[in-house]
């Protein structure tokens, strides 16, 4: 088992975890973006609650661990969380995925700094009839806000897409990729080039994703 070395910071942020596997993974630093840059890859797991079982909507978790590009798998232990702000449960239950969310990334056990915060009004990105507007503010030494722009579609039927900042996140029309026990890709471009810079896969689920209403997603190295 890999050993965490954790220091606090005298600033805002803690210092990560450095874990020494798979060979190759570089010291992060504190700073948000450097964090990210020195992943080779991230595996996103979705929290799973026995309430969602019983039929309550719960604010969703999500668990962020470095991903083994050999395997396609989660490597070490939990390196980043993405929990959702609490809301009242009728707001929840009632409105779904149509409800407001805000939702904060931190480094684990550092919730009280995090180092971005996503926010989306009432509505759905993607529909035209009732279109939701989403931003990403990442924080740090210069804080940025970037609009999370998304074309109307219809998951399945037409293609999916999405922007945030320099980079467009590209899916192909496919309803057999839109059932629970297929991939997903979206292919990620450089607005500012056209160049290819990586990709997004929603895993397929697995019997337990399908009975907590969860999913898995992988963003592989380039």
């Amino acid at each position: 088992m890999a050993q965490v070395q954790v220091t606090q910071q005298p600033l805002v942020y803690m210092q990560p975890p450095v874990y020494t596997q798979p060979p190759g993974i570089q010291v992060m630093t504190a700073d948000a973006n450097t964090v990210l840059t020195h992943l080779q890859g991230v595996y996103v797991e979705q929290v799973r609650r026995i309430q969602e079982v019983l039929g309550f909507e719960m604010a969703n978790e999500y668990a962020i661990f470095q991903l083994d590009p050999s395997t396609g798998q989660k490597v070490g232990h939990e390196i980043m969380h993405a929990k959702e702000r609490s809301r009242d449960c009728c707001t929840r239950n009632c409105l779904g995925p149509c409800r407001s969310v805000t939702a904060d990334l931190y480094i684990v056990n550092n919730e009280l700094n995090p180092m971005a915060t996503y926010t989306k009004t009432t509505g759905i990105t993607w529909c035209a009839c009732c279109k939701a507007r989403a931003s990403l503010t990442t924080n740090g030494p210069q804080q940025m806000v970037h609009d999370v722009e998304s074309p109307n579609a219809c998951p399945g039927c037409t293609p999916l897409a999405f922007s945030v900042a320099n980079h467009k996140y590209s899916a192909d029309a496919s309803c057999c990729g839109m059932m629970p026990c297929n991939a997903y890709y979206f292919g990620v471009t450089d607005t500012r080039n056209g160049a290819p810079a990586g990709s997004l896969v929603k895993l397929p689920q697995t019997c337990g994703d399908l009975l907590y209403k969860t999913n898995k997603v992988s963003i592989p190295p380039r």
